[in-house]
């Protein structure tokens, strides 16, 4: 985990064709840690913007398992952004032994900035994002509870709402210019302001919800208008239950 960060290296160049440039380009993506959700989506796509929402432990985890995927799959840095003071390392080592990776060198790779309110984390976003990403070269961009922010009594609604817009237009311009796989959380389902749902359909590229009602876990792809629900067998293990259009 990296609070300063510093200059790498400088890479190789790359000298393959454009159009092998190109097929690499799509193919990357980061997967989510959890087996049934990735067979489903195939993966967090780079040059994308994900939101997810949910109130539980399962939800909660994506980032993580995003971090420690992240180093598995490619060995890039992640940039952390922390709007709600819940990075937890001791979660991301736990979950790197589980995979039997190095989790010193997983954490190493993490670069964390933390906002502890909305005019810090616009910025942040604003004024010093793309500096660090020309710096650190992350393959993956998460912002855990974004939206928590935003909910800041001693903020109109209406100014909320503008800053959201902007500062949601400004992670979609970063993801696209550097191919980012970008991952944004929220943990606080039901706590939404008023027009928020119609912002955030507007920005994103993707919106997941995952709600958990006793054994089972419905994930709801809003933009697809599917969803699908996940029995929880016995500790550990999930089994997909079914596949349906959302009513």
């Amino acid at each position: 985990m990296k609070n300063n960060f510093s200059v790498h290296p400088i890479k190789k160049l790359n000298f393959h064709p454009p159009y092998i440039r190109e097929i690499q380009k799509q193919d990357t993506i980061v997967k989510s840690g959890l087996k049934e959700l990735d067979k489903f989506i195939g993966g967090f796509k780079s040059g994308e913007i994900n939101f997810i929402d949910g109130d539980n432990k399962l939800a909660s985890n994506i980032s993580n398992q995003i971090c420690v995927n992240t180093y598995r799959t490619y060995r890039k840095n992640v940039i952390y952004i922390d709007g709600g003071m819940s990075f937890d390392p001791y979660k991301i080592a736990k979950y790197a032994r589980k995979m039997e990776i190095d989790q010193r060198a997983i954490l190493g790779h993490i670069y964390i900035s933390r906002a502890f309110t909305l005019f810090q984390l616009t910025t942040l976003l604003k004024d010093k994002l793309e500096q660090k990403i020309i710096e650190c070269s992350p393959k993956t961009l998460i912002i855990e509870k974004f939206l928590t922010l935003y909910l800041d009594s001693n903020i109109s609604s209406n100014e909320a709402n503008i800053l959201m817009k902007n500062n949601l237009r400004k992670i979609k311009e970063l993801t696209k210019k550097y191919e980012l796989v970008t991952i944004i959380s929220n943990h606080d389902m039901g706590k939404l302001r008023k027009n928020v749902n119609i912002i955030l359909y507007e920005n994103t590229d993707q919106i997941v919800t995952i709600k958990q009602i006793g054994k089972v876990i419905n994930f709801n792809f809003v933009k697809k208008n599917k969803r699908i629900a996940i029995s929880i067998l016995e500790r550990g293990q999930l089994h997909l239950n079914d596949f349906e259009m959302t009513i």
